[in-house]
């Protein structure tokens, strides 16, 4: 691949930090840098001296396997959480999105001049038009297939906060997609991590970490996991004792790490390699039926006795100290919550098959329920920009909403003929995965013809 100006900038300094580093050490040769290379992840002498030389963007652990030789070379491990570590891990980060960036404005541009075929954009000739207007009238376009789409994204779904990865359930192991090659989804190199090869049990949430390193994976026998995202090996020993589990997420800070079954438990990561119990949590007769982390940091759960809905509830996390006034609305259980990313709202999704916004400032319902589900709400997900709220139900159907108007934008996305169970919007909110026991299907989502900003980031109380 050939690399452009700001890209090629960056590698460069990134490679002549890397030298200083190597110089600071002892100057060690490139043979001595392979030798000292773990187990997990050998290294070359000439791969190394690629990498040293900015001759191209490395894997993430081969990158931060060479960091670590250099940084402990004659001197102590270096453990996980080091700053210095954390560091390197931003900078790789950043030439990853420079290269992402990169491949994504030659997807758009046009073809190369060795390559056939004419050009097709959004903004260009009688099929950019098409697509457009597509979308304009609420026809979201389906995306695929994916290799065995049947058994992957029935359950679990998540992008990385960069998006430079789609994480999905598949039997009992998680697939991991890069989605910054040149190429379509269903050809996108694929990593596996976790799970059993007897299949004894199932994952049903996934969640990444704010910084994109930790992926945390729940699973139907009640055990949650720490796994690094990039490496593909576990972090931490299981988090296990979790009846029903059926939701994983971490704090916007990456400091807390919650899963909800039956009950809640909380766990402080800032050492990965070595979570801690926080908080007391007990909410008996009620059991959790939903649960999210506000923008503020703040612990929501929805919870339910029976069919009696006990409205949402809000913790601090660490403590497990409920605070300020909960939110109801619903006549029946509540079985989905999200929060949108700018703090204004919080949508909850019920059994009542309708979707409501609450307003950070009041706690108050915004605007009319979201009727159009012809069952019990399952997911929900708001886009990065808060413009968009993505709904999916029972009824096998995902609808999306504009928040700003209440409405639906479009018809329904009817591919599915399962019960929705997991959605997904990318960082850029270009593609809404969604996932049902008839597999995963990728959308570009409808935006229908209101196209008004949201506004700035919201400072609620949430």
């Amino acid at each position: 691949m050939e690399y452009g100006s700001e890209l090629r900038a960056e590698l460069e300094t990134w490679a002549a930090d890397l030298r200083q580093l190597r110089i600071e050490v002892g100057d060690p040769t490139l043979a001595e840098i392979a030798e000292r290379a773990p187990k997990s992840r050998a290294l070359s002498p000439s791969g190394v001296s690629e990498v040293l030389n900015g001759k191209r963007v490395p894997r993430y652990d081969f990158c931060m396997a060479l960091v670590r030789v250099l940084l402990a070379y004659g001197r102590d491990p270096v453990p996980y959480r080091d700053k210095r570590l954390a560091e390197w891990r931003e900078r790789w980060q950043r030439l990853k999105k420079l290269e992402a960036n990169q491949r994504s404005r030659r997807r758009w541009s046009g073809p190369s001049a060795s390559t056939a075929g004419p050009h097709i954009s959004p903004g260009n000739g009688l099929a950019g038009r098409m697509l457009l207007n597509a979308l304009d009238q609420g026809r979201g376009l389906e995306i695929g297939p994916l290799d065995e789409e049947r058994w992957v994204g029935r359950r679990a779904l998540a992008f990385s906060p960069e998006g430079s990865a789609l994480a999905a359930d598949y039997r009992s192991r998680v697939r991991l997609w890069d989605l910054t090659a040149d190429h379509s989804p269903s050809e996108a190199a694929v990593n596996e991590i976790g799970g059993r090869p007897d299949h004894s049990y199932s994952l049903v949430s996934l969640a990444f970490s704010p910084d994109g390193d930790l992926l945390a994976i729940g699973s139907s026998n009640g055990t949650t996991r720490l796994w690094d995202a990039h490496t593909g090996t576990p972090v931490s020993k299981a988090l296990t004792g979790q009846e029903n589990l059926h939701t994983v997420a971490f704090a916007p800070d990456g400091c807390h790490l919650a899963a909800a079954g039956k009950t809640v438990r909380v766990w402080e990561v800032t050492d990965p390699g070595q979570p801690r119990r926080v908080g007391k949590w007990s909410n008996q007769p009620y059991v959790t039926t939903a649960m999210a982390f506000s923008p503020g940091g703040r612990l929501a759960l929805a919870l339910a006795y029976g069919e009696e809905n006990g409205g949402v509830r809000f913790f601090e996390p660490s403590t497990g100290e409920e605070i300020g006034k909960g939110v109801t609305g619903h006549r029946t259980p509540i079985t989905a919550l999200a929060f949108s990313p700018d703090g204004r709202y919080l949508a909850t999704g019920g059994k009542d098959a309708t979707v409501r916004l609450w307003d950070a400032s009041t706690r108050k319902e915004s605007g009319s329920p979201l009727v159009g589900h012809a069952g019990p709400v399952t997911t929900l997900t708001f886009s990065q920009d808060s413009r968009f709220l993505a709904t999916g139900s029972e009824d096998t159907t995902v609808q999306v909403w504009n928040t700003i108007t209440n409405a639906r934008t479009g018809a329904p996305l009817t591919s599915h003929t399962e019960p929705i169970r997991t959605l997904a919007y990318s960082p850029d909110g270009r593609v809404l995965a969604t996932g049902s026991d008839s597999g995963m299907r990728l959308w570009i989502p409808p935006l229908g013809p209101d196209h008004r900003e949201a506004g700035g980031v919201w400072g609620g109380p949430w």
